[in-house]
């Protein structure tokens, strides 16, 4: 082997093995970066890195925020079509109640800033400080296909109707009583809504209902379904009852408190309800008794025969017509807090005639009567002034309402090994579907309802709406003054005449027609209560003799301004506020 050969042995495998030959075969030592052009690329990568990440960020904000605005256009577009549908199908065949309302949070029927101001959410910025809040309500009657929305106990029964009490306003959450928690998990079809500490806005540890975020908007729809005389029932058997049974079909059919297997008021009106629970056929209790329905048996511990609350947040149908309604408003000889037993309804029933005769009623005491009879209509007591008649529900309170079924899973893993208790088991998850069956707008932090008659303030020429304005004076907030004898709140007025025809003329509309002499207060304390009926009861009054059909219609509104705001669902500080336009049936 030559030397040459030895050296490049040498050269490769000796302690130089790490240089390296540029092609003139110089040797040099390979190296790394420096210091500086670690920096310099480091600074460069997060340079890139803070770009893109604000790139990203920026997208992930326009993402979430079109979808945060996607989700809150569908349900205000749900809740808009949805009150256009049921105002087109408002109906002077009933009547209407507007509450305008601010939550009273210490109940003494009085708002002030500093003791009536509503915290909008746990630990909100200063976006939204506490203010006070309205909490309105409307309620009327509509004509059309109704169905009930409580789950069916069979196919072949479905709860419908032709017309419906429609009802609009906040709901109230049960609070949970760790003491009784069956009572809360489990819902009563009777069950009064007592909850005073539970009241909206009022501060509380075990509150669900103290801040405004939290607070659930309802659509309340009522089935006025009368009870079928001879109805045909399906030859099949329901649970344990067969129809071919005499017996076994008495449980099946129809009555004052079971429509189509479901439960049901006996009246839309709070008194009657509570006084007949089992029969009242034409506007008068019958004498037969209590007729065991498919739901009480032994259902509901502790009350073996309960009579259904439209409180409780269960009950969807009431056992009525709109021409007994209308019988009970305007004809009633009695007044709802007059009614402390059967006997008082029985010796005062409706009369079923309008007339002015010798020893009648005057037309001012037949209008009160009217009005109280409206306000027994509601759901609830929501008001303020006046007396409950006792076992109604306490004031200012709302119907129950929960974001989901408080204890559905329980009623779902419950016995169904015999048919008596699949009956129960399907009653009960009946009951606990119907507490947000009724939900139409969670977190709704204020809800304002406004009407007007239609016609303009000269001296500014806008429209004169009633209700929406607020004049605080001293600490205190009140809402405005509705109605006094001015001409700028004339309204057209309608009379039918014997013959047939109609006449047209203006009428400056008295405050006394709207409004109700009770409770007292009236306008502007916490509340302010507007009762459109069914006749001009001055001008009945006026005209002794006359008959409902010849007397002059009651001005209704023309057309109503909904205000609704509410809590963004992942920022708990923001609030948003939408409001809609409805025409009302003025002087149809």
């Amino acid at each position: 082997m030559s030397d040459r050969a030895n050296n490049s042995h040498t050269a490769k495998r000796g302690p130089r093995a790490g240089l390296l030959r540029d092609r003139a075969g110089r040797a040099y030592a390979s190296r790394g970066f420096t210091l500086v052009e670690i920096i310099v690329a480091v600074g460069a990568a997060a340079l890139v890195a803070v770009g893109l990440a604000a790139i990203f960020d920026s997208v992930g904000k326009t993402v979430s925020g079109g979808r945060r605005l996607s989700d809150e256009n569908a349900q205000i577009a749900l809740l808009e079509q949805t009150l256009r549908a049921d105002f087109a199908r408002m109906t002077r065949d009933g009547f209407l109640v507007v509450r305008q309302q601010y939550a009273n949070l210490n109940g003494d029927n009085t708002i002030t800033l500093a003791a009536d101001s509503v915290v909008f959410s746990d630990g909100a910025d200063e976006r939204v400080p506490p203010r006070p809040r309205r909490i309105d309500e409307i309620m009327f009657f509509a004509k059309g296909d109704f169905y009930s929305v409580r789950e069916p106990l069979d196919s072949s029964y479905v709860a419908q109707a032709k017309a419906a009490r429609i009802y609009y306003g906040h709901g109230q959450r049960a609070i949970p009583d760790l003491a009784d928690a069956s009572a809360y998990r489990r819902p009563r079809l009777n069950a009064r809504q007592n909850e005073i500490a539970g009241r909206l806005g009022v501060r509380s540890a075990d509150n669900p209902n103290q801040f405004a975020r939290d607070w659930i908007l309802l659509r309340h729809v009522t089935l006025l379904a009368e009870p079928e005389a001879n109805p045909a029932l399906p030859e099949r058997a329901v649970f344990e009852f067969n129809p071919s049974n005499t017996t076994q079909r008495q449980r099946l059919l129809d009555r004052d408190t079971q429509i189509a297997l479901q439960p049901a008021a006996s009246s839309i009106f709070r008194t009657l309800a509570r006084t007949f629970p089992d029969d009242l056929e034409g506007g008068r209790p019958t004498e037969q008794g209590e007729q065991k329905t498919l739901w009480s048996d032994d259902l509901y511990t502790g009350d073996p025969s309960p009579w259904p609350r439209f409180s409780s947040g269960t009950i969807d149908i009431a056992t009525t017509s709109l021409d007994e309604i209308r019988r009970i408003v305007t004809t009633s000889q009695v007044a709802p807090a007059d009614i402390g037993n059967a006997d008082d309804w029985r010796n005062n029933p409706p009369t079923g005639s309008v007339s002015f005769g010798a020893g009648s009623s005057t037309w001012q005491q037949r209008r009160d009567r009217s009005h109280q009879w409206m306000l027994d209509a509601l759901p609830t007591w929501s008001g303020w002034g006046g007396t409950p008649v006792a076992q109604q529900e306490f004031e200012g309170t709302r119907m129950r309402t929960e974001p989901a079924a408080p204890d559905y899973f329980t009623v779902l893993a419950a016995d169904t090994s015999s048919q008596s208790e699949a009956r129960r088991a399907a009653s009960r998850r009946g009951d606990q579907l119907m507490l947000s069956a009724s939900n139409i707008l969670a977190r709704c932090s204020e809800f304002v309802v406004e009407w007007t008659f239609g016609k303009f303030d000269p001296s500014t020429n806008e429209m004169i709406w009633y209700g929406g304005q607020t004049t605080p004076s001293g600490g205190r907030l009140k809402i405005a003054q509705y109605l006094s004898s001015v001409p700028e709140q004339a309204v057209l007025r309608i009379t039918r005449e014997p013959s047939g025809e109609t006449k047209q003329s203006n009428q400056v509309v008295s405050s006394n027609l709207i409004h109700p002499s009770f409770p007292a207060g009236l306008p502007g304390a916490t509340e302010v209560t507007a009762l459109f009926g069914y006749y001009d009861w001055e001008s009945v009054g006026t005209n002794s003799g006359d008959e409902f059909d010849a007397a002059a219609a009651c001005p209704w509104p023309t057309m109503f301004r909904i205000t609704v705001r509410f809590a963004d669902e992942r920022d708990p500080g923001l609030e948003r506020s939408f409001q809609f336009l409805l025409p009302g049936p003025g002087q149809q």
